[in-house]
């Protein structure tokens, strides 16, 4: 009798505390809709072969370490985990994924690239930007278009690699226009001025993941 009381006491209290860690879902989309896009592996030597020399662009900004971590094996279930109970807060995206409390900042992604310490830039300041400057550099024609197949080789090179890991989208989904945000980054990168990867990185995730919880 009182083998078979420890047991039901021992039941309710697993009962509670699955009541109490049950971790409230955020997204109403159903997991099984929910689609992963993994980040695009860049092969920078490969690229320098084949006469696209951005290796030494990419070692300037100190992102080796990034490039270095989407190599490897991606894990779909525990990024939907991670989406289906995301909250927003001004400064961090918190989650739950298998019973523990997950919570990315700014900070972390600085801390995880080895960029602690470093700025840089995020976009074009108005009014302070040199557009003549960047067209000569950035466009064949040295005259400004909102058009990709307007760049010179290696801008357009940059462009896909931007597009297929920071500001990533379906492989399947095609664009040719590109903003004047993404031109001066696209310039910077090129010019070897220090660009601001984990700010970018925080707020574009932060941005998709407001957006997908207002549609």
């Amino acid at each position: 009798m009182a083998s078979s009381v420890q047991q039901s006491a021992s039941s309710s209290q697993q009962q509670q505390q699955q009541t109490v860690y049950s971790p409230l879902k955020t997204c109403l989309i159903p997991m099984a809709e929910l689609e992963v896009l993994g980040e695009l592996m860049v092969d920078f030597d490969n690229l320098q072969e084949h006469g696209f020399n951005l290796k030494n662009n990419m070692l300037v900004q100190g992102w080796a370490n990034y490039f270095y971590r989407l190599i490897g094996p991606v894990y779909p279930y525990l990024v939907k985990e991670f989406w289906i109970h995301a909250t927003l807060t001004p400064k961090a995206i918190i989650s739950f994924v298998l019973g523990q409390d997950i919570s990315i900042t700014e900070n972390l992604i600085r801390k995880l690239l080895n960029l602690q310490g470093l700025g840089g830039v995020t976009g074009a300041i108005p009014g302070r930007t040199d557009w003549e400057t960047i067209y000569l550099e950035f466009f064949t024609s040295g005259k400004g278009s909102p058009n990709t197949k307007d760049m010179k080789p290696s801008y357009r090179v940059w462009e896909k690699i931007i597009r297929g890991t920071i500001n990533h989208r379906k492989s399947t989904i095609s664009t040719t226009n590109i903003n004047q945000d993404q031109q001066f980054l696209l310039y910077c990168i090129g010019k070897s001025m220090r660009v601001d990867l984990p700010h970018i990185l925080f707020h574009h995730l932060r941005t998709h993941m407001k957006e997908s919880r207002e549609a």
